[in-house]
Order: structure tokens, then C-alpha cells, then sequence
């Protein structure tokens, strides 16, 4: 596939339009993701906190969100994935930010303990990419451009749109004047930006008892 988007495709940065069937899309990529796995074993848990969390993130707090949608498809503007890009990865959201996008309603739609546990989880594989970056020249000063999430539709995967879209979303940003960081916690992951030009920095295990007993990492 070519590296350029077909022309029937859009990367959209009006987010809005598109925002429930978006935030189903990232769900449905991300519930068998070994953050949510170690926060639950059982796949409707999993679905349902996928979905609780990232229908309340906020586009806005991303500050770069596109939408790859099909302009040409039989129903209107089929979802094809999502991508967003954060200015600001070192900054935590504020307990203002918390109330004022209403994330404190999760813990009541997907139950307590599995909220606490992802957001344990998500806590300690930031903490790491901070002491990552603090240690980088590069990174130190949190202003890199960081891919905070990135996914295809489940239903749209294995035929090359991930690596076009990806590209083209770089291009967007990438004057040479920054790098680009992220981390993941998938090993398919870790392959698929390889071959996409990202190195890898470090791996480590975090110090977290998933839902079924295994062992979980961070790559960098």
C-alpha cells in the first residue's frame, strides 16, 4: 500500500462530529490490550471499562485528535481509526480537569475496584515514562510530541491502513524540531512502530498483580 491515504479516506481533525462512534472504535481496539487484561479477566468487564473510559476522555485534552473515517462508504463516514497526539505528556490531569469532564462517574458504571486497578496501572507506567524522559535531552523538557492513543477498527486491521494512517498523521506534525514518544504495553505493539521508525527505549516490568496472576510491561 502506498505510504498516501486514498483519496476516498479523511483524516479529520473535527472530532466532534464523529465523537460516540469514536469512542466506540478505541474501545473496541483497546479492550483486550494487556492494560485492560491486567485490570480484568473477563471480556464483557474489560469491554465495558474500555468504553466507560475513553466515552469520557475529553478531545480537547489530547489537543491533536484525527479521525480516519471512509467519505465513501455505503453507511455515512464509516470510522476507519483514531489518532491522538499530546503536547504536554508530563502533565497529569487536574483534579478540576477530573470534575469538569466527569471522569469521577467511571468508577460507577464499571465498579471501583477495576477503575482503581487501570488507573494504578496507568499511574506506574507513567511515573516510568517520566523518569524516561527526565533522563532524555531530548524528552526532558515534556514538549515531544507524544502519541498518546493510536488504533484501527478491529474491523479494518491486517490490510496496511495502520502503518499509511500513522504515517500521514506524523507527516502532519513532524518538522524535525521534536520527537515523537509513546509507550505500550502490547508486544505486537512494540513490532508495529519498530517498523514505523520509533526505537525502542526501554522495557520494564511493572510492580503490579494483574486480574489473572501474570506479569505485566511498559515499553517505552
Amino acid at each position: 500500500m502506498s505510504d498516501e491515504l486514498p483519496p476516498e479516506w479523511v483524516l479529520s481533525s473535527t472530532v466532534q462530529d464523529f465523537k460516540p462512534r469514536v469512542s466506540n472504535v478505541i474501545a473496541e481496539a483497546f479492550w483486550d490490550d494487556p492494560l485492560f487484561t491486567a485490570a480484568e479477566t473477563d471480556k464483557d468487564a474489560r469491554l465495558l471499562l474500555s468504553k466507560a473510559i475513553f466515552t469520557r476522555i475529553p478531545y480537547t485534552f489530547w489537543d491533536r485528535s484525527h479521525t480516519l473515517v471512509d467519505k465513501n462508504s455505503p453507511t455515512p463516514h464509516t470510522i476507519l481509526g483514531h489518532g491522538a497526539i499530546h503536547h504536554n505528556a508530563l502533565k497529569s490531569m487536574s483534579l478540576l480537569e477530573i470534575f469538569k469532564y466527569r471522569m469521577w462517574t467511571i468508577p460507577f458504571r464499571t465498579g471501583i475496584r477495576s477503575f482503581k486497578r487501570i488507573a494504578d496501572l496507568d499511574e506506574l507506567a507513567h511515573v516510568e515514562m517520566r523518569k524516561i524522559a527526565k533522563q532524555d535531552p531530548e524528552l526532558a523538557d515534556g514538549t515531544f510530541y507524544y502519541l498518546d492513543v493510536y488504533c484501527i477498527s478491529p474491523s479494518c486491521q491486517g490490510k496496511g491502513i495502520g502503518t499509511t494512517a500513522l504515517q500521514t498523521l506524523i507527516a502532519k506534525y513532524d518538522k524535525g524540531d521534536k520527537p515523537f514518544f509513546l509507550w505500550t504495553a502490547n508486544e505486537n505493539n512494540i513490532r508495529f512502530y519498530g517498523k514505523n521508525g520509533f526505537e525502542l527505549v526501554k522495557k520494564v516490568d511493572i510492580p503490579f498483580k494483574c486480574a489473572d496472576g501474570s506479569k505485566i510491561f511498559t515499553a517505552y
